[in-house]
Parts: C-alpha cells; structure tokens; sequence
C-alpha cells in the first residue's frame, strides 16, 4: 500500500466552483476503492478539496484516469524546513542514516559548555563516533546540556570513537562546531552579538537606516512551523495551522514547533525594544500573517503546502509569500497551488533548498516560483561556528568583496536570485529565562525571508504596482520590479541566479 494525494485543480480559468465540484465527485470512487486517512472537505465551494489515501499503485492509476482532468493524484511528497547543516555534518547524517545504530555503553564523554563564567544549559549537541572496526558508517548520539553546561553521552569504546560535536544553543550564543574533541573539555560560546537594528544582511541588501515602515502597504504571507512567541513578532497575525489537511484557523494553532517559522518571521518583521541591540526585520511596516503547515515531526505534505499557498493568497491576500520549505521531488497539486496564487495576485518566493551542490528542490524549481539562493560573507560568522563551516572552498563560489555562494545551496538555472543566509541572527520563540531570545541560522530558509522583504520595501514604493488590482498583471510587475533590483556579484548564475536582491531603483515605467 502507497499513501497518495489526490486534490482537484484550481488554476488554469474557469469557474473555482466546478473544479471543486471533480473534487467532490473523487469521495466515492476513493470511499470505493481506497483507504482515506484524510479529507479536509472545505466548507467553500471556491476551495481545494485535498485527500490523503492509501492504495496500490495498481488502483490508484486506474482511479486517476476515471478522475478526469481537473483531479491530480500523486504518490505524498514530504516538505521540510530549509535550514542547512554545513556539508561536513551533513554528509556524516547522511551516511549513518535517519536511525543510526545504538553507539552501546562503557564509556562516558562529557564536555562543558561555558561563556565567561556563566554554564549554558539547553544547548543541544550531537557527538558524532567513527567507526573502530571499519564494518559500519559509524553512530551519532544526542544530549542537552543541564544547568551546569554538561553535556553527558555514553558510547562502546571497543566500536566507536568520537569525531567530531557540534552544538546548537537554544539562543543567545553562536553554534559550535568541533573535530576530534577531547572527553572532559570546556566549549566557550561565543555570545551573539547585540550591535543592532541593523546587521550586514540589511547592509546587503541596501538597508542603511533603521526604520519599523519599511514595506507599509503590502502583505506577506508565511507558511512555514509556525510563530512565537516571542514579543519582537507579537504584531504578526497568526492564521492557526494546515496540518494533514485540517485546517484550524484560532491562533494557538500557529504556535512554533520547534523555532524555524518565528526565525523567518523575525527576518522578515521583527520590531525590537528601543535600545536592545537586537535585529529589526527587513520589511517591519508589511502586514505580515504566519501560517504553520508543519505537524510536530518536521514535515508537511504537498497537499498541506498547497492549502496553506490557497489561503495566504485567497483569504490572507498576500501580495508575497514566503516558502521557506522544499523536497526533491517536483508535485502537480503544489505547483497548481502556486499557478492558482499566481492568478489571484500572489506572488511565490521560495528557497532553493540546502542539497549542497545538488538540483533546486521544490517548489523553487518551479517556473511560477522565485527561487532563492543563500550567500555569505567573509568574517561574518567566528570561526568554530556552524555558520563559519557554510563557507565553500571552490573558487567558483566566490564573488568580489567577501560575498560567497554558501556550500550548502542547491545548483541550477531554476535559481532566480540570491540574499543573504548564513549565520543570520533572528528571533525564536521565548522560554521562561529568556523573553525575547534570538538565535543564529543558516539556510536558503533565511535568505528566502530576506529576499521576499527586500522585494516588499521595492513594491511599497512602486506606485505603478500598488496601483494595480490583484491578479496575473500585479504578479508580472512585482516580478518585473525583483528583476530590476538585483544586482551582478560576479558569482555563477547556477549559484547566485541573475543576482543579489538589494537596493537598485525599480523601475518607474511598465516595461522599462
């Protein structure tokens, strides 16, 4: 048995109402001859109707030849976050699996955590052990680290050996990243630095000026784990969740599940305390409105993602949104969520996914899409660091002024632009000793956000724009208006698509 999505199609003209009515005809030949897990059976007549079934193969391309044309069936695709992990830590997960074997027991490794001379607790690490024997990839074991900063694993000494340890801090400080650490030593965190509003990436792309009104007047639609809390993001409207297709509109449904979502949303809009040295958001003045299509294990369906896409541009009338998400495999129902965005005024920013040198993922791949790649810039991130291990070392990758492709971006011509994404300071959701934390990421999932509020403070200004109704003509502007705005940084276009998205003038002609 396969789990299958089968939705109806919204996009291509005619009338919404019967394209969902093929939807609705699909509930008895699945009810028939399919297990349905899922139906989220929409209340509108204007909406997608999305099933999640379990069937052979056998059955369901039978069933999709007597569904017609207006009905997409695909085996389920999963979506994850785009939040990268350098290549060195990337390709050892890889090797050793989803469910790496039991490391065992007889020894005990502890490391420290320390800054000055305050513990950090809550810091996650991972202690990856080679091999002794040769026979298998190796092991990799988790721990969080106690009141006094311990960090406690225990491993079979007689089959595995420690590597490497990389650890990720809840805020506050930068990752860590170790080869060949020794049992019984101390990490110093580095503390994030507080010399905000403004950091590089708003430098970058052509923010000089500290302002809370940037992007006034246009609506940017998130979808992604979730928002808050956390006080800098508190002005976010929360939209609730989209999760096995169920959707729950109260806001407590929008909660975070694990950072991600109130990460993006702070690059996007966070408003922080007069004086705090924290990091305003790129494009605070838009109206900004989070959706969380992500359940608790991390990953969302493209029957998920393409309802979320249909309310941000049906019911929220997002002008932008963004999709700091992806997976290799390419889905007729997402893209034809993000074609129905299109012709309602919706305009899909995407990350190109963190696959390190490998195809763009989905949906930036696709035409309807604005792919986004993630750039660094030298000496920004301390050594030691995660963020500091996203540098490449191919000259390929290298633009002038320290500006570089990270090494964890996807290639292709499906690339549109680039922004910056590597070692990006932003706001995650608060804990009891900490109101308004902040914490360092990399990924094509920061610099999606930075991109799609950079292209927001552009459309604000641009009358021609604004003064358009929505549908397929303000899409092409707003996409005639990101082309004009990136700028050459003489790095690949494979790499870095026509460009950076900074602070060029738009133009002021249709057609200019």
């Amino acid at each position: 048995m396969t789990r299958f999505i089968v939705a109806n199609r919204l996009s291509g003209g005619g009338e919404r109402k019967a394209k969902r009515e093929g939807g609705d005809r699909a509930e008895k030949l699945l009810a028939a001859h399919a297990d349905i897990r899922l139906d989220n059976k929409p209340e509108s007549e204007q909406a997608r109707r999305v099933y999640s079934v379990e069937a052979p193969h056998a059955d369901m391309a039978r069933m999709a030849g007597e569904l017609g044309d207006d009905v997409l069936v695909e085996p389920e695709h999963l979506r994850r976050p785009a939040v990268a992990r350098p290549p060195i830590v990337d390709r050892v997960i890889r090797a050793q699996g989803v469910e790496p074997l039991h490391p065992g027991v007889g020894a005990a490794f502890e490391i420290t955590l320390r800054s000055g001379n305050q513990s950090v607790a809550g810091a996650k690490g991972l202690l990856v052990l080679n091999s002794l024997t040769g026979r298998v990839p190796g092991t990799r074991q988790e721990a969080v680290s106690d009141a006094g900063g311990k960090l406690l694993f225990n491993y079979d000494p007689t089959q595995f050996t420690p590597s490497m340890i990389v650890v990720e801090p809840a805020s506050s400080y930068w990752s860590a990243l170790q080869v060949m650490p020794r049992n019984g030593s101390t990490i110093e965190m580095l503390g994030l630095p507080k010399t905000g509003p403004l950091g590089w990436w708003h430098h970058l792309v052509g923010i000089s000026e500290s302002s809370f009104k940037r992007g006034q007047g246009i609506r940017i639609g998130i979808a992604d784990t979730g928002l808050g809390p956390n006080p800098y993001v508190k002005h976010v409207k929360a939209l609730g969740a989209v999760v096995d297709g169920k959707v729950d509109p109260t806001p407590k449904a929008t909660l975070d599940q694990e950072g991600h979502g109130t990460h993006v949303a702070g690059i996007i809009g966070a408003i922080p305390a007069d004086g705090s040295g924290d990091y305003e958001g790129i494009a605070a003045g838009a109206d900004i409105g989070a959706l969380r299509v992500f359940g608790p294990d991390g990953t969302a369906t493209q029957g998920d993602i393409a309802l979320g896409v249909d309310l941000l541009s049906a019911e929220f009338d997002a002008d932008l949104v963004n999709l700091s998400l992806g997976g290799p495999e390419p889905s007729a129902i997402e893209r034809d969520a993000l074609m129905a965005a299109l012709e309602l005024g919706t305009l899909c920013m995407a990350s190109a996914g963190n696959s390190n040198g490998a195809p763009v993922y989905y949906p930036a791949a696709y035409p309807e899409a604005a792919g986004v790649n993630a750039l660094g810039l030298y000496g920004m991130s301390p050594a030691g660091t995660l963020s500091a291990a996203c540098m490449p070392s191919q000259p390929v990758y290298f633009g002038p002024g320290g500006l570089f492709a990270a090494n964890f971006d996807a290639v292709g011509y499906e690339v549109g632009c680039a922004a910056p994404g590597v070692g990006i300071i932003s706001t995650v959701p608060a804990r009891p000793e900490v109101a308004a934390p902040y914490a360092e990421m990399s990924g094509t999932s920061m610099a999606c956000p930075a991109a799609t509020a950079a292209l927001a403070t552009f459309l604000a200004a641009d009358t021609y724009y604004t003064g358009l109704p929505r549908g397929p003509e303000r899409v092409a502007r707003a996409a005639q208006v990101l082309a004009a705005t990136l700028r050459n940084i003489g790095i690949p276009n494979f790499l870095a698509g026509a460009g950076l998205v900074t602070g060029r003038a738009a133009p002021t002609q249709p057609g200019s």
